[in-house]
């Protein structure tokens, strides 16, 4: 039912300003001389098992005019969404629970010590959910940005094809569109 239509998150977007205390792993800037905008890319890399599918993505745009402008759309081809990372992860997880129905041997042969360190699955799940959910907002639209301030983006690429966002900006009248 789906297919042909736009993988929209069901969070709409929302400023977020608190620090991101993640392990940066690549940042790049870029300057759009038309539009008079910066925008700075930053990779993280995630803490929980999410990480082996997905990394964390920083958008920065400074708009450097005197004059306000829109973005008005940004957009990209393929971004991991919640339902994507949470599916993914519990396959890994319905994986380990075969581990867990054989911990009872390990157990015995470690004195109970790896037993008690384990931690429950619906656990591990619930941290997946809770980091993710900060990078899986919509991306915004018909966003007013003033003059000399700015935007930050959050969202989540998967690591074996990361696709750019692509940004239409309208300044006094005029569109531009590039992709970072």
């Amino acid at each position: 039912m789906s297919k042909g239509n736009d993988k929209t998150s069901a969070i709409p977007y929302s400023e977020d300003n608190d620090p991101i205390d993640l392990t940066c792993v690549d940042s790049q800037e870029f300057f759009n001389a038309e539009a008079d905008v910066t925008v700075t890319v930053n990779e993280y890399r995630l803490k929980n098992k999410e990480n082996k599918y997905v990394h964390a993505f920083e958008y920065i745009v400074k708009n450097n005019s005197n004059s306000d402008i829109k973005v008005e759309k940004v957009y990209s081809e393929r971004l991991a969404a919640l339902k994507d990372i949470t599916t993914s992860t519990f396959v890994d997880y319905d994986k380990l629970d075969v581990a867990d129905t054989l911990a009872i041997p390990l157990a015995v042969a470690t004195g109970g010590l790896s037993f008690g360190f384990t931690i429950a699955n619906n656990v591990r799940l619930g941290m997946v959910v809770k980091e993710a959910t900060r990078f899986a907002h919509s991306l915004p639209e018909n966003y007013d940005l003033k003059a000399n301030s700015s935007m930050r983006i959050l969202c989540m690429k998967f690591k074996e094809d990361p696709q750019p966002l692509q940004f239409t900006i309208n300044k006094q009248g005029q569109t531009y569109q590039f992709t970072y």
